[in-house]
């Protein structure tokens, strides 16, 4: 109401100036011009005064002394009324938009003194002003309805900024047209309005990331106002929806069950909290959750909460107790004894088997502490409570179960603490195992008997081996001296075949001796500096002679970089390159043979040994290091051999902590 006393005052002002003009002061400027004309002695054209400039003269004078003098009383009210207000006021110059007058309170909010506002101008403050389209848009406003109503940034004189909300008012005189501007620093309303967006953002967040929905319901009304959430669950688009209406898409069978705990909730100001099933068009349901407080609105008792889709957890809680059920089922027919105990080790429950082990009744059993029954477990000796927690270490420990009838049997106790809130506090397995260790036991017996008899047998395949290679060292001594003497064709022959069927029959000696002594674990291996390097070459110079019958190529593939220098069994080692190199040449008819050296990761050295022979089948590779086992039977025939080399080399690598394959 402000802003229109300003303009009345402006108005009534306007008007007073044009009777004045008017009525008085032409007339005595007329008079004035006369009186000027005389003292000069010019010629002048006097025109007669109208009857009601001058019979009314005296009147307009005092009249408008009065009303001047009331005009002026206004303006002190008024102009106090503006420099107590806690709005910000301007006159404004409307051809420049220079400030007239400013009252205190928009000194303070722009930090300028009244004095030094008075000449400045309105972009001084507003920059925004200086925009055209802005300018243009305000001035189109001003033309079209004679105010202004806008918002914009104030500048204060520090260079701060803060929200300025205003109302301009054109009024014109008939010498200056002004705006009357009438505004307000916004910042606390539109940090309000921040606030609340931001509050309402969060609050819907919150419920998109609850899945709950909102519902209202005015018990005086029978209103009842559901969310968005809510509506999508009951498959409508209407916000409100009467009470009835929802209760007929309740189930029949918890229609009732809602209606009560409603009921409840506004005859006694309970909470409102009820679980309840409702109908979908499909004939499904859906499970929903509802708590709400009652309480005082504008327009009465409003029940207002949340709703929450259950129909998980509903499915959950239906198939978990179905699994109960069926792992009681399960506990009741296993053979192992399961019994819960309190934290004082006092027996809870009982599965028939623990019964059936100790020949008691549940009565008996239940409510006495398990350890009346048990023997030979760490800490039963000492007085005090048995510790069941320290039991809990995912162990299965060996014990002694005593019946009430005397009779004694072993057993195997496993114990697991429960993180559930319930008065069972551990859960114990017994299993009955007297008759396994009586198994064992005879097991155990068998076992050392054939160990013995593998003693044996390795012990003779030993001594025999011995007592055989002393008179083939001999023969194959005899048949060198004898190759060594002048023979005739046939007799060299002959001798020749006498001295390889010896070696033959020398490396099967060998091969059994170190067989047996593996078997009888009496192989001991050397742990002495060697080179590899000199090793391998030294395996591949032995095996030339054999290589250069068969025309065949033999080649070391040696890194510069690789480690040469090892601490081990050198002539193990050598034994099985020969054995390997060997078999290479053995079964390869043309082309080469290659011994490669790498090292892996882990700084792990890895020969290799490739050929270009006939190969070995990938079904055959699984046996390929199985005792008296080749590729295949008929190279027997054709090759020689017993089979037992590579399953001694694979013994031997496994010994000295590597790999064969």
């Amino acid at each position: 109401m402000l802003w229109m006393a300003i303009v009345l005052g402006g108005l009534v002002f306007a008007g007073f100036f044009t009777l004045l003009n008017r009525n008085v002061l032409r007339p005595i400027q007329r008079i004035h011009a006369e009186v000027r004309a005389r003292q000069e002695g010019a010629s002048f054209r006097r025109e007669p005064f109208r009857p009601d400039e001058i019979g009314a003269l005296a009147q307009v004078i005092r009249s408008s002394y009065d009303a001047l003098a009331a005009s002026h009383k206004e303006l002190e009210v008024l102009s106090q009324a503006l420099d107590s207000t806690s709005n910000e006021v301007y006159v404004i110059d409307a051809r420049d938009l220079s400030v007239l007058r400013a009252n205190p309170q928009a000194a303070v909010n722009l930090g300028y003194s009244q004095e030094e506002l008075l000449g400045m101008t309105v972009p001084d403050v507003a920059y925004e002003i200086l925009d055209p389209d802005i300018g243009a848009m305000l001035t189109e406003q001003l033309a079209a309805t004679g105010e202004i109503s806008y918002q914009y940034q104030h500048r204060r004189k520090d260079g701060s900024e803060y929200p300025f909300e205003f109302k301009a008012t054109l009024v014109k005189s008939h010498d200056q047209d002004t705006l009357i501007v009438l505004g307000n620093d916004v910042t606390d309303r539109i940090n309000q309005e921040v606030a609340l967006r931001r509050s309402e953002e969060r609050m819907q967040l919150a419920l998109r990331g609850s899945h709950d929905g909102l519902f209202e319901y005015y018990i005086d009304s029978g209103a009842l106002y559901i969310s968005e959430l809510v509506r999508t669950w009951l498959e409508t688009e209407q916000e409100q929806v009467a009470l009835g209406d929802f209760l007929e898409l309740v189930h029949s069978e918890d229609r009732e069950l809602v209606r009560r705990a409603l009921n409840d909730s506004v005859t006694s100001g309970v909470e409102f909290h009820v679980e309840f099933r409702i109908v979908g068009r499909d004939g499904g349901h859906r499970w929903l959750q509802a708590r709400g407080q009652l309480s005082e609105s504008r327009s009465g008792q409003r029940l207002s909460g949340f709703a929450s889709d259950v129909t998980r957890r509903k499915v959950a809680e239906s198939l978990l107790q179905g699994s109960v059920a069926r792992l009681g089922a399960v506990l009741d027919h296993v053979a192992e004894g399961i019994v819960t105990l309190d934290v004082d080790g006092v027996v809870c429950t009982v599965n028939p088997a623990v019964l059936n082990m100790l020949q008691v009744t549940k009565n008996d059993f239940a409510g006495r502490p398990l350890t009346d029954y048990l023997e030979g477990l760490p800490g039963l000796e000492t007085a005090g409570e048995f510790d069941w927690q320290r039991m809990d270490d995912g162990q299965v420990r060996e014990c002694r179960v005593r019946c009430p009838n005397g009779v004694r049997f072993a057993a195997e106790i496993a114990v697991r603490e429960m993180d559930i809130v319930a008065d069972e506090r551990f859960t114990v397995v017994l299993r009955d195992v007297e008759e396994r260790k009586l198994h064992e036991s005879e097991l155990r017996a068998a076992m050392e008997e054939a160990q013995a008899a593998t003693r044996a047998k390795g012990e003779f395949l030993a001594t025999m081996s011995h007592e055989i290679r002393t008179p083939m060292n001999g023969v194959l001594g005899m048949t060198q001296l004898l190759l060594d003497m002048d023979l005739s064709r046939e007799q060299r022959e002959t001798a020749e075949i006498i001295f390889s069927s010896g070696e033959s029959l020398l490396t099967l000696i060998n091969d059994i001796l170190d067989y047996s002594k593996i078997e009888a674990g009496r192989l001991q291996l050397e742990s002495i500096p060697f080179n590899l390097s000199a090793a391998i070459r030294e395996v591949m110079e032995l095996l030339a002679s054999s290589a250069r019958r068969k025309s065949l190529d033999l080649y070391v593939d040696y890194p510069g970089d690789a480690p040469v220098g090892f601490v081990g069994d050198v002539g193990r080692l050598r034994q099985i390159l020969l054995n390997l190199v060997g078999n290479a040449i053995k079964f390869t008819d043309q082309g080469h043979v290659v011994v490669s050296v790498s090292v892996n990761q882990g700084n792990r050295i890895r020969v290799m040994v490739r050929d270009t022979g006939i190969g070995i089948p990938s079904e055959a590779q699984e046996k390929l290091f199985d005792s008296f086992t080749q590729a295949d039977a008929s190279t027997t025939r054709k090759f020689g051999g017993t089979g037992l080399g590579l399953a001694i080399s694979k013994q031997l690598v496994d010994l000295m902590g590597g790999q064969i394959g």
